[in-house]
């Protein structure tokens, strides 16, 4: 049974992973938003998958339709941030992808509601549900605990930099903003008894991995942490670099917590990676 849900994923893929991660990137070429691009979009979904892939059929229950839903939902929940860096970005997210489907109604089996109810709820994380031991809860919640996914290590460290520092957050400012955040996204995280208990751990550590950069943030004897974010924040908007950039960047360092968090980077980044479709 698992073998024939994974067969479902994979078929769901090769119809369009290619044409939804292409679309997402022609997004953001036209807004330059690395945090929150096609490769934060490509992730989630890796996550998705993974997590999907570690359930037995029965315990979601989905069909293909459904993982039509959710790869669609996936690859559109953040594209509104290309309109608005609002928090609640989830209404122009689901206008985007309105105009995805009417121009492409022949890719889907049904009209996708619930891909869309998911995309504009994704970012409101105090309405979610959590689901039981013996049944996960429907596309939005999933969409949205995968999302959270992305906001921890390494990767989450710098995203939540990225954008909170554009949406005018100074930097003393920006641990307390995000810590009270963080923790909010753990909360619902903890309060999902299906994810089986190898993967929660994982993730668990990749939290708590964030939540101590934070914290250190917070000492005034500590230096490092807010070096790291200025330094990738210039080298990101003023030298127009990537993740992959930054880390080799790092890798270059002199100074011993630069090299510990680049190896890290690094291996959050691989972690959440699998091939990415080829950008045509």
């Amino acid at each position: 049974m698992e073998a024939a849900f994974i067969s479902i994923i994979k078929k769901t893929e090769e119809r369009l992973l290619s044409i939804l991660y292409n679309y997402c990137r022609e997004l953001f070429t036209e807004y330059y938003l690395p945090s929150h691009d096609h490769f934060h979009h490509m992730r989630v979904w890796n996550y998705t998958r993974e997590l999907l892939s570690s359930l037995p059929m029965g315990k979601c229950g989905f069909t293909e339709p459904d993982i039509e839903q959710l790869i669609l939902a996936v690859f559109f929940h953040d594209t509104g941030l290309t309109v608005t860096l609002d928090e609640d970005h989830g209404l122009e997210s689901a206008k985007i992808c309105r105009k995805f489907i009417s121009a492409n109604k022949d890719l889907f089996s049904a009209y996708p509601a619930e891909a869309i109810k998911a995309i504009e709820m994704h970012d409101k994380k105090e309405t979610k549900t959590s689901g039981s031991f013996m049944k996960a809860p429907g596309i939005p919640v999933i969409v949205s605990v995968c999302d959270d996914l992305d906001a921890y290590g390494p990767i989450g460290i710098l995203r939540y930099a990225e954008i909170y520092l554009l949406r005018g957050v100074s930097l003393d400012k920006l641990p307390e903003r995000v810590l009270k955040n963080m923790k909010s996204r753990f909360r619902l995280l903890s309060g999902q008894k299906w994810i089986p208990g190898d993967l929660f751990t994982k993730h668990r550590g990749r939290y708590r991995y964030a939540l101590d950069f934070y914290q250190k943030m917070n000492n005034p004897g500590n230096t490092f942490c807010k070096k790291a974010i200025v330094t990738y924040m210039d080298y990101v908007y003023q030298r127009k670099g990537d993740l992959n950039m930054y880390v080799n960047e790092i890798a270059g360092s002199s100074d011993p917590e630069a090299l510990a968090f680049g190896r890290d980077l690094y291996l959050d980044i691989t972690g959440a990676k699998t091939n990415s479709p080829s950008e045509t």
